[in-house]
């Protein structure tokens, strides 16, 4: 299959417009996921791709064929469309055993029976639940019942699979047992997936390309390290990550001809840069994990007094505070810190980000740096 392309497809309902002049190009083999809040248009892009929502306007390509044109009236049927469709409900039949839900789409390409037995066969093994194909979904876990509807989609062999947070029904444990099948399952069929979901970890751990969305508009795509590392703007910054990032106002100042952002009682040195004035009103992002408590090293530091603990298990978040200002930091050191503790606080160079309030775009021609004060 060739990418599957949208050409400024928008999408209303009444007066609120779900999906906003999108394009959007999907390549052949990735596993894209789209990622957002709830409300932001990426379930109604999927069922648009789909089929199963008609846009208002615009164009969608798969396959180098037109499935949907505005202009032309034109519009395919979902099975029309080659496609296979996982849904959070998983829609299994419950009157049918694993085997019959699995050949229900082979049998409607008309295969033999022979074929669909053998198909069923290495498509169950695929999702190792070939042992419970004489068993109804009522006699299946979540997991199982997952897996079952996966091996549903992938029968009849679709040149793109859709998901619209499927995991969302799973327990934790569950949930991560089934990203990693996910993940194995990608790397052997390199098949088309585009991916719905709210979840961070989920659109990070799993996606070789990851679309931020909000209010019906494209806001970041990219790799999903990248997305996270070097965010467009201040809503995908704040977004994107299961810990949330430090924020911190500011406003641009010059002292002894060097220009200055000032953030309450901490000031950040800018480089050489014509974009920003004076005066001009900005926000530092720095992740918690860029936050350096304690360092050994010949850093610049400031000082800080513990706030608050919370060990989440694999992490611990420390917030400190100093004046008005509250950051949080994932300390690597295994120990907890008692409340009200002096700490030295410092940044990883080059970690630090600077973002337009206005406009909320981040100035990626700025390089700015921590000065001890």
């Amino acid at each position: 299959m060739s990418d599957i392309i949208l050409e400024g497809v928008t999408k209303c309902w009444g007066e609120v417009t779900a999906v906003d002049d999108l394009n959007l190009t999907i390549p052949d083999g990735s596993f894209m996921c789209l990622l957002g809040p709830s409300g932001c248009g990426k379930t109604t892009t999927l069922r648009m791709i789909a089929g199963l929502e008609e846009p208002d306007k615009g164009r969608i390509l798969m396959d180098n064929k037109v499935v949907y044109c505005s202009k032309r009236c034109l519009s395919l049927e979902p099975n029309k469309r080659n496609i296979g469709l996982i849904f959070q409900s998983y829609a299994l039949w419950p009157h049918m055993t694993v085997f019959q839900n699995i050949a229900f789409g082979l049998e409607m390409q008309n295969m033999d029976k022979k074929s669909i037995a053998n198909q069923v066969k290495d498509v169950s093994k695929w999702m190792k639940i070939d042992n419970l194909l004489k068993r109804y979904p009522s006699e299946l876990s979540g997991g199982q019942q997952q897996r079952a509807a996966l091996a549903r989609s992938l029968a009849p062999k679709p040149s793109c699979i859709l998901m619209d947070e499927p995991l969302s029904n799973l327990d934790a444990k569950l949930r991560i047992e089934m990203r990693i099948e996910l993940k194995r399952l990608y790397s052997e069929i390199k098949q088309t997936i585009l991916y719905v979901t709210h979840d961070q970890v989920e659109a990070l751990s799993l996606g070789t390309h990851l679309v931020v969305m909000n209010e019906g508009r494209l806001r970041q795509i990219g790799e999903p390290l990248q997305v996270y590392t070097y965010p467009n703007d201040l809503f995908v910054a704040e977004f994107v990550g299961s810990h949330a990032i430090n924020m911190l106002e500011g406003i641009i100042t010059r002292e002894k001809e060097r220009k200055i952002v000032k953030c309450g009682e901490l000031s950040f040195l800018l480089g050489q840069t014509e974009e920003i004035s004076d005066g001009q009103k900005v926000r530092v992002a720095i992740r918690p994990e860029d936050v350096i408590l304690n360092s050994s090293e010949p850093v610049d530091s400031s000082k800080f007094t513990v706030y608050s603990v919370q060990p989440t298990g694999p992490d611990i978040l420390v917030r400190v505070r100093r004046g008005d200002i509250f950051l949080t930091a994932r300390q690597i050191e295994r120990t907890i810190l008692a409340l009200e503790t002096e700490v030295d606080v410092s940044f990883q160079p080059g970690r630090l980000f600077l973002f337009d309030e206005k406009t909320g775009q981040r100035m990626v021609k700025t390089d700015i740096c921590f000065i001890k004060n």
